[in-house]
């Protein structure tokens, strides 16, 4: 069944709600997909290998690009509610395909890595496969894109343990943006204010004919991280903030002023020159039968959904504080997704094959006619990090501890699953900073002192305006 519904209120577009084997597919009609053009790199200044500040923050094939930049005039970034979905959005425009086909180009030079052998075989289900690298980002590069996707996003998170009220829930909005709320176990109580994308970044390369795949997972939280560059022709360095969490879901957290983590996913689609490779959502991963948007019964879960991807465009979507812990449920709001295979190129009469993102080419079968390169798709993921609340003394002191000190908690993430998990040890560093938090104060008297009131018990410093 077919069933057309108008999303997109105020604009032509009409989006297409295809219901098929189970679930739901968002597709944009009639869109023209043209191949991404590989750029020729020989004015750019090569990729450099990056290094990590602590032992347990290494992985392999990590690069910075000191000098690459996005255009300084991006196009204009719109947002897309997602049907039942709260805690995923769709922002569009947030590349242009000129943008696009520089940061492949540049991800081919650094290389992939693949997650299992060619042959697929593992001894085990791998959940990812596909070909990987890490791309560290210096901060022009980050600053480019948080400053795109900053007005499509939560400017504050609100967080809370299951069955407490949130304390911070009436404070205004920021921006014009409503606070997100989680009640989430095993974290921190209390407000994050967005502050950057994670430095780290990965870029992923699904190739159509070795059925490249992301099995279904959470995407568990990740700590801030910055990029320190010496000008002197030091070894670029990858450094994480030094926050640690206790294994039990009681257990309390250490983190100093400044430290950050992750709350939402961002997958950033690079090409769209090929079918199949959808991201698919799973919400009744997460659903905890209270929803009711849509006017869905709660007992009902909403269907899954297949976002295809377009090239420019960016899934959002919230991320688990359960960080392996088998007592921690999985935090509301994280959805379990999976990455579709790529389907291979269908030859035409003439035997020959469709075009790539590269738009290279081997010889046929008999040696004569050229096939062009199987379809592949690529796509950035990174991290949406928010600094989180001021820690009592206790937690900040004992954030302080030498880099020994966390590489416990380290290793016991990534026991809990590699890529998709979360906390790390690293130097403490202080990137908050001055910062501050602007929140409009309202005129009447008494909401006035409330609105105090809710900030100093955040932690914040309201002296002046007492």
């Amino acid at each position: 069944r077919v069933h057309q519904v108008t999303l997109l209120r105020g604009t032509r577009w009409v989006w297409l709600l295809a219901v098929s084997r189970g679930h739901a597919a968002l597709v944009v009609p009639y869109r023209a997909r043209t191949a991404v053009m590989l750029v020729p790199l020989q004015q750019a200044e090569p990729p450099r290998r990056v290094v990590a500040g602590t032992k347990d923050g290494s992985y392999e094939g990590m690069w910075c690009a000191p000098s690459f930049m996005l255009d300084d005039d991006g196009p204009a970034v719109q947002r897309f509610d997602i049907g039942d979905i709260d805690s995923a959005f769709l922002l569009r425009g947030v590349l242009s395909r000129s943008e696009a086909a520089r940061l492949v180009a540049m991800a081919e030079t650094m290389g992939f890595v693949r997650a299992v052998d060619d042959d697929g075989v593992g001894g085990k289900e791998v959940e990812r496969r596909n070909g990987a690298l890490s791309w560290v980002m210096h901060a022009g590069l980050s600053e480019q894109l948080i400053r795109r996707l900053g007005p499509c996003l939560p400017w504050a998170v609100v967080v809370h343990r299951p069955g407490a009220r949130p304390a911070a829930v009436e404070l205004p909005m920021l921006g014009g943006v409503v606070p997100w709320v989680r009640e989430v176990s095993g974290a921190p109580e209390g407000l994050y204010t967005l502050d950057s994308l994670s430095a780290r970044s990965r870029i992923y390369r699904y190739e159509s004919d070795r059925s490249d795949a992301f099995l279904p997972h959470f995407d568990e939280v990740w700590p801030g991280s910055r990029l320190e560059c010496d000008d002197e022709g030091g070894e670029p360095t990858l450094w994480y903030d030094g926050w640690r969490y206790s294994a039990s879901e009681s257990g309390g957290w250490a983190w100093s002023a400044g430290d950050r983590v992750s709350h939402l996913s961002v997958l950033l689609y690079l090409n769209d020159d090929f079918e199949g490779g959808e991201t698919l959502l799973h919400p009744d991963g997460w659903s905890d039968g209270t929803s009711t948007r849509g006017g869905r019964a709660p007992d009902q879960p909403p269907p899954r959904v297949a976002v295809t991807p377009e090239l420019g465009s960016a899934l959002c979507f919230g991320q688990s504080f359960k960080l392996g812990r088998k007592a921690v449920p999985n935090s509301s709001g994280a959805l379990l997704h999976e990455g579709l295979p790529v389907k291979p190129c269908r030859a035409d009469a003439s035997g020959s094959a469709s075009a790539d993102a590269s738009g290279s080419a081997s010889a046929g079968a008999s040696g004569s006619a050229p096939r062009l390169r199987p379809p592949r798709k690529y796509v950035l993921r990174t991290d949406v990090c928010y600094t989180m609340p001021p820690p009592p003394r206790g937690a900040e002191q004992a954030s302080g501890a030498s880099e020994e000190g966390a590489e416990g908690v380290a290793d016991d993430a990534a026991a809990a699953g590699g890529d998709g998990g979360g906390g790390g040890g690293g130097a403490t560093q202080d990137p908050r900073g001055g910062q501050q938090m602007r929140v409009e104060l309202s005129v009447d008297a008494e909401v006035r002192r409330q609105q105090l009131e809710l900030l100093a018990k955040a932690g914040y410093d309201v002296s002046a305006f007492e």
